[in-house]
C-alpha cells in the first residue's frame, strides 16, 4: 500500500470525497481552516483536523496548509483493532506537539528517519483520541435538517441491502427529486453516490481480516456481481479488491514529502533544535485568530507658552496647509505667570481657522479670579464672536478650562463653572490637582461630586507622581518604567476610576537614560498607557536641545509628531496587539504598525517581518511610511550648532521638505508569496494593504 504522504499548499480546496482506509490530517499555518466534515462546518483555529475513514469532507478554505495522509496500516503495530474505531479530534491536546513533529519531519534531510520521528505522531493520535468501538466506523451526518438526518439513519441500518430512491420516498412520503437535492444540498453527493461508497468502506473490513472470497463479500453487500462490485472498488479506491488485499501485506514504512513552494513554507517551517536559524522572522497572519482590544485615542495638550507660537508656527499664508487633525488641543497658559490675551486681529482669525477647518479645539489654563477676568474679556469673548461668525456649527467648537485646585478657592471654583456654563454650554472642565495628598485630595473631589460639581478630568504631573514616591523597577522588568511607576501610584492612591489628563509627561523621560531613543519610549508609553489616562500634555515648541516637543522654534514637526502621526490610523480602533506590532483590520483595508520593543539592553540592530495574506488577499498596492531615525529626525537633519542661527527662507523650506516620513508603495501578489520588510534600529513603519485588487492600466481602459 502507498506510505505516508505530506502534502503542503498554498492555497487549498476541494469538492466533497469519502475517505477510504487512511486517516488524513490537515494543519493550517494562518490561522483558520474550513472543513465540510459529514455535512457540518467546522472551522479549526491553529488546530489538527482529522478526517477518518468513510467520512465525507469538503475543504472550503485553506491557506498555507499541510495535508498528511496516514494510511491506516501503519497504526496496526501499536493497536491491533485498528479497523474498528475511529479517531475523535474533540479529545485530541497535543496539537502543537504534531505540528512540531510535522516540521521537524520536513525539516530533516535523512530521509530515513522520517519513518521513526512520525511514528511519536502515530503513537499520540492514538493514546490521546482513538475511540475503540468494535465495529466499523460510520459516520454521523450533522446537518440541520430532521427529515435528512432520519433518511441517514434509515440508509446506515441497511449497508448490506438495496436501498433506492424510490423505497427512501415511499417510507418517508417526499418525493425522489426532494431527497435527491438534500443529498446535493447537504453533502455535495447524490443518492448512489453515497451509498455504493459507504458500501465499498464497509467493505474494507471483510478483505483485510477475513478469507472469503472477492464474489462472496460482493454478494454480501449486495452488489449485483463480482465484476460490479470490482468496478465500483477501483472507481473509489483506484485499484481492484485482489490488489488491495495484496498490498496489505506489503508493510510500506516510507514518508514521502511532495515537492512544495520552498520561499513560501520558510516562514512557516522553521524548526530549529540543534542548529538555531541565522534569520527569524516575525510573521504575521491576516487571517489568524488573535485576542483583540480597543486602543483608545488619546488627547493631546499642545503647551502654548506665548500667542506669538501660534503665528510663529501657522503664519495665515501658511495655514491652508495644514491637515485636520482630531484630538489636539492648543492648551493657552499653562505655566505662564501672565494671561495669555490677543492683541491683534489675526491672531484670532488664524486661531478661528485653525478650529474651524483643521479640528484644533482649546484649552485655558486659570489660576486666579483676576486671570479668570482676563480670560473672558481678552480671549473667549473675541474668539468667540469670530468662531460664531465664521464656523457652520459653532457648538463643535471645544473649550476646556483647567481649574488650578492649590490656588482657587472652593467659591472660586463653583463661580466659573456656573459661570462658564451659562455662557457656553458645551465647556468643559478639568482640575488640576496635587500628587503629594492624593488621598485627602480624593475624598474632597468625591464630596465634590455629591454636590453636583463634577470634573470633566483631574489633571496631574508624572515628574510629581515620580518623585512623589520613586520605585526600583522589578526584577527582569521589560519596557517603559513609566507603566510600572504610574500603575503603582494611580493603585496606591485608588484614582484609577478617575479620568486622568497627564501632564510632565516630556520631563519625565528626561530623567531616563540617554541611550533609550525617545521616539521608542514614547510610542511604548502611549500604546500602553493606563486606561486612565485620557490625554497627556506636550510642549507645543520643544524647548530643550533634543526638540522634546510637537514643533522646533522653526517652525519644523519633531520625531514625537512624525510617531504620533503613525498611530493615529489605530485610534479608536479594535487591533490585534503584538510585541513587535499592531494590526487593524478594517472592511476595506490592513493597517499594521512595525516597531522595536523599548528595551534598556540588548536591543535588537534589525528586524525581519514575514506578512501572510488571506485568500482573499492577490495582487495589491503595499503602502509604507517608515520614522528614520535619521532621515526624519530634524535633530538630525539641522545641526545643532546652527539650530540658533537665521537660515534664509529656501534653506527653511528646503529642510522641511526633507524632514517627512520616507514614503515607498509597492505591489505585491500575496496569493504567490509571503512579504517580507526589514525595520533597522530606530525605525518605525506604518503599512497600509488595501483589499481591493490593484489592475494593470490597460485593463481599466478596456473595460
Amino acid at each position: 500500500m502507498r506510505g505516508i504522504t505530506i502534502e503542503l499548499m498554498k492555497q487549498h480546496s476541494s469538492t466533497s470525497y469519502r475517505l477510504f482506509n487512511r486517516v488524513e490530517l490537515f494543519v493550517s499555518f494562518e490561522g483558520v481552516l474550513t472543513l465540510v466534515l459529514n455535512g457540518k462546518v467546522t472551522h479549526f483555529y491553529h488546530q489538527v483536523a482529522i478526517v477518518n475513514p468513510n467520512d465525507i469532507v469538503k475543504v472550503k478554505a485553506a491557506q498555507a496548509v499541510a495535508k498528511i495522509s496516514i494510511p491506516l496500516h501503519y497504526f496496526s503495530k501499536y493497536e491491533p483493532q485498528y479497523l474498528q474505531g475511529y479517531f475523535n479530534y474533540h479529545k485530541l491536546s497535543s496539537h502543537n506537539k504534531i505540528k512540531t513533529q510535522i516540521k521537524q519531519i520536513i525539516a530533516e534531510t535523512n530521509t530515513k528517519k522520517h519513518y521513526d520521528l512520525f511514528t511519536v505522531i502515530i503513537k499520540t493520535l492514538l493514546s490521546e483520541c482513538f475511540i475503540l468501538t468494535g465495529t466499523t466506523y460510520v459516520p454521523r451526518i450533522q446537518v440541520k435538517s430532521i427529515l435528512f438526518n432520519n433518511i441517514m439513519d434509515y440508509v446506515h441500518e441497511k449497508p448490506y441491502a438495496r436501498v433506492s430512491l424510490q423505497e427512501l420516498s415511499e417510507h418517508f412520503f417526499v418525493s425522489e427529486s426532494y431527497i435527491s437535492t438534500l443529498f446535493n444540498k447537504f453533502l455535495d453527493y447524490n443518492f448512489k453516490k453515497y451509498f455504493v461508497s459507504l458500501k465499498i468502506g464497509l467493505s474494507i473490513y471483510q478483505l483485510l481480516t477475513t478469507n472469503e472470497s472477492i464474489n462472496q463479500i460482493a454478494l454480501h453487500y449486495q452488489f449485483s456481481s463480482y465484476n460490479h462490485y470490482s468496478k465500483q472498488f477501483k472507481r473509489f479506491i483506484g485499484i481492484s479488491p485482489i490488489s488491495f488485499r495484496k498490498q496489505i501485506q506489503q508493510y510500506d514504512t516510507s514518508v514521502t514529502i511532495e515537492p512544495f513552494d520552498h520561499q513560501y513554507f520558510e516562514g512557516h517551517l522553521t524548526y530549529s533544535k540543534d542548529k538555531p536559524n541565522t534569520q527569524k522572522f516575525i510573521s504575521i497572519y491576516f487571517n489568524q485568530i488573535r485576542k483583540t482590544q480597543e486602543i483608545p485615542a488619546k488627547t493631546v495638550f499642545l503647551e502654548v507658552e506665548k500667542m506669538d507660537e501660534i503665528s510663529q508656527i501657522f503664519a495665515r499664508e501658511q495655514a491652508h496647509h495644514v491637515q485636520p487633525i482630531k484630538n489636539h488641543m492648543l492648551y493657552f497658559n499653562s505655566a505662564s505667570n501672565q494671561p495669555i490675551v490677543f492683541e491683534r486681529m489675526e491672531e484670532i482669525e488664524l486661531l478661528s481657522e485653525l478650529i474651524n477647518k483643521h479640528h484644533y479645539q482649546v484649552a485655558y489654563h486659570l489660576t486666579s479670579m483676576p486671570c479668570y477676568e482676563t480670560f473672558k474679556t481678552h480671549f473667549f469673548y473675541p474668539l468667540l464672536d469670530v468662531i460664531e461668525q465664521s464656523m457652520a456649527h459653532p457648538a463643535s467648537f471645544k473649550l476646556n478650562l483647567v481649574l488650578e485646585d492649590a490656588t482657587l478657592s472652593e467659591q472660586d471654583l463653583q463661580f466659573i463653572m456656573h459661570e462658564m456654563k451659562t455662557l457656553y454650554a458645551p465647556c468643559q472642565f478639568t482640575l488640576n490637582v496635587p500628587v503629594l495628598f492624593p488621598k485627602k485630595a480624593l475624598s474632597k473631589y468625591k464630596s465634590r461630586r455629591a454636590h453636583n460639581i463634577k470634573y470633566d478630568y483631574y489633571m496631574m504631573d508624572m515628574l510629581e507622581i515620580y518623585h512623589s514616591q520613586p520605585m526600583p523597577l522589578a526584577k527582569g522588568y521589560a519596557g517603559s518604567p513609566f507603566h510600572q511607576q504610574f500603575n503603582q501610584w494611580i493603585e496606591s492612591v485608588a484614582w484609577e476610576n478617575q479620568p486622568i489628563l497627564l501632564s510632565g509627561l516630556i520631563d519625565w523621560m528626561t530623567t531616563q537614560p540617554h541611550h533609550i531613543l525617545h521616539t521608542d519610549q514614547f510610542l511604548d508609553i502611549v500604546l500602553k498607557m493606563h486606561p486612565a489616562i485620557k490625554g497627556f500634555t506636550l510642549p507645543f515648541i520643544g524647548k530643550n536641545s533634543e526638540a522634546l516637543g510637537y514643533y522646533t522654534a522653526l517652525g519644523h514637526q519633531t520625531a514625537l509628531q512624525h510617531v504620533y502621526h503613525l498611530m493615529r490610523p489605530f485610534n479608536n480602533a479594535t487591533c490585534a496587539i503584538g510585541t513587535h506590532y499592531i494590526m487593524h483590520e478594517s472592511p476595506t483595508a490592513y493597517d499594521i504598525l512595525l516597531f522595536h520593543p523599548l528595551q534598556y539592553e540588548n536591543h535588537p540592530t534589525s528586524l525581519t517581518y514575514a506578512l501572510y495574506g488571506t485568500l482573499e488577499l492577490q495582487q495589491h498596492f503595499v503602502v509604507a511610511y517608515t520614522y528614520h531615525p535619521q532621515y526624519s529626525n530634524i535633530d538630525q537633519i539641522l545641526n545643532k550648532k546652527i539650530q540658533d542661527y537665521y537660515l534664509p527662507a529656501h534653506y527653511q523650506a528646503k529642510i522641511h521638505s526633507t524632514n517627512q516620513l520616507l514614503f515607498s508603495m509597492q505591489l505585491h501578489h500575496f496569493g504567490q508569496s509571503r512579504y517580507l520588510t526589514t525595520l533597522l534600529a530606530g525605525e518605525i513603519r506604518f503599512i497600509h494593504i488595501s483589499k481591493t485588487p490593484s489592475h494593470p492600466q490597460s485593463d481599466i481602459l478596456k473595460k
